[in-house]
């Protein structure tokens, strides 16, 4: 008779703390959009939404991103947490970096610049941008 598999745990993603800052981000993520920053002044894409741009600190802009990214480095943790998970950078098609966990794979599968595709994740709060291969 063959053994049953125990599902993997999922870990819990905690939920973010947002600020007048970045409610846009934070509005449009309840509505399913991943949204980025983008200078008017010097015209650079970032990630993390703020209203100044970190290149040249002139006003920044919110547009909404395509979601599709490459894994920039990765990092698996299986020991020291209740269940293994995956952390790393994701280069946006867009331009920016992105901290993110990865979700919904074989993490031991994970690579650097494979593609890889924007996933919302719920928390007890506002949901979280994740990835997962595309």
């Amino acid at each position: 008779m063959a053994e049953a598999q125990a599902t993997p745990a999922v870990r819990k993603i905690p939920a973010p703390q947002g600020n007048p800052e970045t409610k846009p981000f934070w509005d449009a993520a309840q509505a399913g959009k991943f949204l980025i920053g983008r200078c008017t002044a010097c015209g650079e894409a970032h990630y993390y939404p703020r209203t100044l741009c970190p290149f040249c600190f002139g006003a920044a802009e919110m547009e909404e991103a395509s979601g599709d990214g490459v894994i920039y480095t990765v990092s698996v943790t299986y020991r020291g947490a209740p269940e293994p998970y995956a952390i790393g950078y994701v280069a946006l098609k867009e331009g920016p970096r992105i901290l993110t966990n990865f979700v919904d794979c074989d993490f031991k599968a994970l690579a650097i610049g494979q593609a890889v595709k924007l996933k919302w994740t719920a928390t007890e709060g506002l949901p979280v941008p994740t990835f997962t291969p595309a």
